[in-house]
């Protein structure tokens, strides 16, 4: 099951979110200009894993951009090359060449190509994304090693070989490099303490206290240790509790806090924190296939009511109606925006226009809901079922975080379907972050409360979770096990799966736009989740830090320009 782990990747937003200690945009004016001090502490949420090749979540990301060279590395919102020499293009815009620069992981270890091949392989090829590089697909859903279109050609150089060209793929590969002898002999120890990682980075991990911090120190074999990184210590604590973060933030114990929650946001002072715009959509989403697997005993029903009532669509489109979506935003989380729409508000057009003003939606759920449409569409579920009141109606899972938002938010939703729909047959279960998101990936749940990332943004990532094989779509690549598709995906389409098919494909910008639009609607038609907000947040940074990086902009700890005044 090791495609699985895959889908924590776009769960990442919501396990970042979930301890409201998340990712910030620049900050820190460094106003106390003097002598500067080596040591930087912020708060933030503690990685899933530091396994490279089991990894799949942006926290983990963070810390391997701090402890890991990179192919290209984003330097201030500009990506540059890092341990990439040259990289040349093919005429047909498929075959990309890389050599890299002399470099040592901090034992000595040459860095060599394979190293990258390795992880690009490993780590880099998703269930959405194997299908684009010439054998990907084959060596993705077997669990390869080695494949055709990606490979060393000697120590310095390698290929990346694309089916075709891709608008989306300009080369410039984030990507760190992993050594296949050291993570062979690691095995399933990879990561899992600093003395079982690979360090050629700006920074080592030298202690790492589970559930409560982690401590770098600057690694001076770094290839660019003279030039980038000033700041030699940095020390991360990991802490959710709002009266703790408060004190060590208002006492100097911490310099930065990445993410501030509202009520953290009201002691510290609104004028002291500042918003920064997240690239996700939260909604709800439905487990439609009908079967939750377990280690085991495989794939086991979740019942034929409970299925029967997931996969009507009218009752998907009851609970979507009777979503008063402005109302929850605005108590629970006024950074987040309220939406009915996949596509953010802020993506916008060639011609410089609003996306969703350009392209509206026909039948669109309105933001505060509608209570009448709501009861007639739970009426005709009902009907359609056999059902002659709502307390003969199978109970349901939604699944959430055991964090204060995502406990709120989920009580605000059910207790809203309660109010306008009469349901009480929907029952919240927390679990504890990594716990939640396994029960995700095993689809253990009926209701979901989604958090989707998207790279820069980006709304054609966000139709590709949904292919009949995408990672949200099918979590648990349940077709290789012999589930038929159309149980096995929550969004089985096969018109909606050629029309995103073609997205990073087309260079006509209108043309992409217009199959965007039609895709966006076939979704919404479909109403396998719908959406409640787009994600947004703030950061606090005290005056004396220069150089605070933004994760959500950078997508890591870029500490690269980062000092610290004494105070």
């Amino acid at each position: 099951m090791k495609k699985m782990q895959k889908v924590l990747a776009v769960l990442l937003m919501a396990a970042m979110l979930t301890a409201a200690l998340t990712g910030c945009t620049t900050g820190g004016g460094g106003g106390n200009k003097g002598a500067t001090v080596d040591t930087f502490t912020f708060v933030s949420t503690e990685p899933n894993t530091l396994n490279m090749i089991e990894s799949a979540s942006n926290l983990d990301t963070y810390v391997f951009y701090l402890t890991s060279a990179m192919l290209f590395r984003n330097i201030g919102g500009t990506v540059e090359k890092e341990l990439c020499d040259t990289m040349t293009v093919s005429d047909d815009g498929c075959v990309y060449t890389y050599t890299i620069k002399d470099a040592t992981y901090t034992d000595g270890t040459p860095i060599t190509a394979a190293d990258f091949v390795y992880y690009y392989i490993k780590a880099g090829l998703t269930s959405a994304n194997c299908v684009n590089y010439v054998g990907g697909e084959d060596t993705y859903m077997n669990s390869l090693d080695t494949c055709e279109g990606i490979y060393a050609v000697d120590e310095k150089t390698f290929v990346v070989t694309l089916v075709k060209p891709l608008i989306t793929f300009d080369g410039e590969l984030e990507i760190f490099p992993l050594n296949q002898a050291f993570a062979e002999e690691k095995g399933a120890a990879l990561g899992g303490t600093p003395a079982d990682m690979m360090y050629s980075g700006p920074y080592v991990l030298t202690e790492w206290v589970n559930g409560s911090s982690m401590a770098f120190e600057k690694n001076d074999s770094y290839i660019f240790a003279d030039e980038l990184f000033p700041t030699r210590y940095i020390n991360m604590v990991i802490a959710s509790d709002v009266s703790t973060v408060y004190s060590m933030y208002q006492s100097g114990d911490v310099d930065a806090l990445v993410s501030v929650s509202a009520d953290l946001m009201e002691m510290i002072g609104e004028d002291q924190c500042t918003f920064y715009s997240v690239g996700s959509c939260l909604g709800i989403e439905f487990n439609t296939t009908g079967f939750t697997y377990k280690e085991g005993d495989g794939f086991v029903s979740r019942g034929e009511d409970v299925t029967a009532l997931m996969q009507n669509k009218n009752f998907r489109l009851a609970l979507a109606y009777a979503l008063d979506r402005e109302g929850i935003i605005a108590s629970i989380n006024p950074d987040n925006e309220a939406s009915n729409r996949y596509i953010a508000d802020t993506f916008m057009t060639e011609s410089d226009e609003k996306f969703i003003d350009k392209y509206p939606l026909e039948n669109v759920v309105p933001l505060s809901g509608d209570a009448a449409k709501a009861q007639e569409y739970l009426a005709k579920a009902m009907e359609e079922l056999g059902y002659s009141d709502v307390s003969e109606l199978p109970e349901l899972s939604y699944l959430t975080f055991d964090s204060d938002k995502y406990k709120l938010t989920a009580e605000a939703i059910v207790d809203n379907w309660k109010q306008v729909l009469g349901l009480e047959n929907i029952k919240i279960n927390l679990q504890p972050l990594q716990s939640a998101i396994m029960s995700m990936v095993f689809m253990d749940y009926d209701l979901y409360y989604q958090s989707l990332t998207m790279n820069d943004e980006d709304p054609y990532e966000l139709m590709n979770y949904w292919i009949t094989t995408g990672s949200v779509s099918d979590p648990a690549e349940f077709q290789a096990s012999g589930v038929p598709p159309f149980m096995a995906s929550m969004h089985a389409n096969a018109d909606f799966d050629a029309l995103v098919g073609t997205f990073y494909g087309n260079f006509d910008e209108a043309s992409r736009l217009e199959d965007l639009a039609k895709a966006e609607a076939m979704l919404y038609d479909d109403m396998i989740w719908f959406p409640v907000c787009h994600g947004g947040g703030h950061y606090a940074v005290k005056e004396y830090v220069e150089g605070f990086p933004s994760t959500y902009e950078i997508g890591g700890y870029d500490f690269s320009h980062l000092v610290v005044y004494e105070h």
